[in-house]
């Protein structure tokens, strides 16, 4: 988010949703099973995903301030 908004450039919000989408598909990986992930899983993946919707926002404020 700090480098998103320092740069002023959606590149670090879109690589960071790239290492969160292949993430979040890897988390899926167990056949829909979700039982063996623990409750720090779903928080990291969770504030991730936050975090990444958040850069992507910065992103496109910081661009029509421009």
């Amino acid at each position: 988010m700090w480098a998103t908004t320092t740069a002023r450039d959606a590149r670090w919000a879109l690589a960071s949703g790239i290492y969160v989408w292949t993430g979040l598909a890897l988390f899926q990986f167990g056949g829909g099973d979700l039982t063996w992930h623990s409750t720090r899983d779903f928080l990291y993946w969770g504030g991730s995903s936050l975090l990444v919707l958040i850069s992507l926002a910065m992103a496109r404020r910081s661009k029509r301030v421009i």
